[in-house]
């Protein structure tokens, strides 16, 4: 959807403009008619940025100057890098996610910025007490990341009462989307290891969780929309997640039926056996116990890279803290933010990700599926 700038055309910062989201981020803001300054640590990957017309500049959230700088002379800002990693130590999640925000709060206020969305994670609301999980459920991240990312928002909550700076805050689910490297490393590579093994048909998992996820162009669009809003307060919160609540069954239907995988034996496991097994292997999952199996993943990728000539972009790997998505239920209500008047771009999971398995097989990240097996 189109939103018409606010009245003058604005000039907005998008940071972490090298990342997955930032790239859209971008992207959208710059098909809106927006002025964008690019920025990242990575400033040597935002040629693309500069093609579209956006001004290009390097910056690093752990160094205030370098804010200030990037800061100066924008209306707006999106603050969406962050050390995205679950395999990460907290210290290195906390220096960069809330250090980080700290960092680059100061900078907006110091340099008078007049609005500021932070992209944080739905992460934060940890296992739920009501599904789909609104706005107003209680705090309680269980995860480094998801933890980081709360302490963050408590650092946006004080400038907005202490300094007043103007705050929106995002909680997004998992996001899918053309240009994913992190999640897609296990979500892209995965069946494609299983479809080169000669695994054409896998067991069809009913039961369990109930989930939706959120198209990676949603949250940018999204963000678009947002801060073009006059009628929005500073310190409102929006869920991003897609009207599509699924089962654990429709989720693997419409993942299967993306990958040409026919879906075998309907295996029921009803919730509470379901989240009884997903802790179980969480306790049994630690690196060391994850090491020799994401050395065999990443030992058979190369040799598909290498057979179907594919871009070396994905690699895949498994990390206990993944396990929690896969533990009890993870639906979101966006309905707050469809009462501003946001309409989705992808209301549903199985046409987005049918559309994002073509891309990146039209990207070369991944084989054409008719290939698969056939060399």
């Amino acid at each position: 959807m189109k939103t018409r700038p606010t009245r003058e055309k604005k000039f907005v910062l998008v940071d972490g403009a090298a990342g997955y989201l930032g790239r859209h981020l971008v992207e959208s803001f710059i098909s809106h008619g927006y002025r964008v300054r690019a920025t990242d640590l990575k400033a040597g990957e935002l040629a693309y940025a500069e093609k579209l017309g956006a001004e290009v500049l390097g910056s690093d959230l752990l160094d205030p100057a370098s804010l200030k700088r990037v800061a100066k002379g924008v209306d707006w800002a999106v603050h969406s890098a962050a050390a995205f990693d679950l395999g990460l130590p907290y210290s290195t999640l906390k220096r960069v996610n809330v250090d980080g925000t700290e960092n680059i709060c100061r900078a907006l206020t110091e340099q008078k910025v007049k609005k500021l969305l932070h992209i944080s994670t739905g992460g934060v609301y940890g296992p739920p007490i009501v599904t789909p999980t609104r706005e107003d459920h209680p705090i309680n991240p269980v995860d480094g990341y998801s933890r980081s990312k709360y302490q963050a928002e408590l650092v946006l909550e004080r400038y907005r009462k202490q300094k007043g700076l103007y705050s929106i805050l995002f909680r997004p689910t998992a996001l899918y989307g053309p240009g994913g490297k992190y999640i897609a490393s296990a979500f892209m590579t995965l069946p494609i290891i299983a479809l080169e093994y000669r695994l054409r048909s896998l067991p069809l998992l009913s039961g369990g969780q109930r989930l939706n996820m959120v198209h990676v162009k949603d949250v940018a669009e999204a963000a678009v929309h947002v801060l073009g809003q006059e009628n929005i307060s500073s310190g409102e919160v929006f869920n991003l997640a897609d009207c599509d609540i699924m089962s654990a069954a429709e989720f693997f239907a419409a993942f299967y039926r993306a990958f040409g995988i026919q879906p075998g034996r309907k295996i029921n496991i009803p919730p509470f056996i379901f989240d009884k097994s997903v802790a179980l292997i969480g306790v049994f999952s630690g690196p060391r116990t994850l090491a020799p199996l994401n050395r065999w993943l990443e030992q058979a990728w190369r040799q598909i890279v290498n057979k179907y000539h594919l871009e070396p972009i994905l690699t895949p790997h498994v990390v206990r803290d993944d396990l929690y998505y896969f533990g009890g239920n993870h639906a979101y209500d966006a309905s707050k933010l469809i009462h501003t008047g946001y309409h989705f771009l992808y209301p549903g999971f199985a046409e987005g990700f049918a559309e994002t398995v073509k891309w990146y097989q039209e990207q070369r990240w991944i084989p054409n599926l008719a290939e698969i097996g056939r060399k």
